[in-house]
């Protein structure tokens, strides 16, 4: 189970969303990014099963890279 969490700059940090594989929260990621550029660096990836935050990295999409 992977779970996005955010760090609001007063209030405790939060889970906004979780997903079933690493790639769904990717996506996830890559979407916020798009849509939210100032909060993105406040928002990360948590694996629940290692307890360890996985680094963003942007997704394939069907012409490769993102941006390519």
């Amino acid at each position: 189970m992977y779970e996005i969490w955010y760090i609001p700059r007063i209030h405790d940090e939060l889970v906004i969303a979780r997903f079933k594989t690493e790639h769904e929260a990717q996506m996830q990621m890559a979407h916020i990014e798009e849509k939210k550029p100032k909060a993105f660096p406040h928002h990360y990836i948590w694996n629940t099963e290692s307890k360890k935050k996985i680094k963003f990295e942007k997704p394939f999409d069907e012409y490769g890279w993102w941006g390519s």
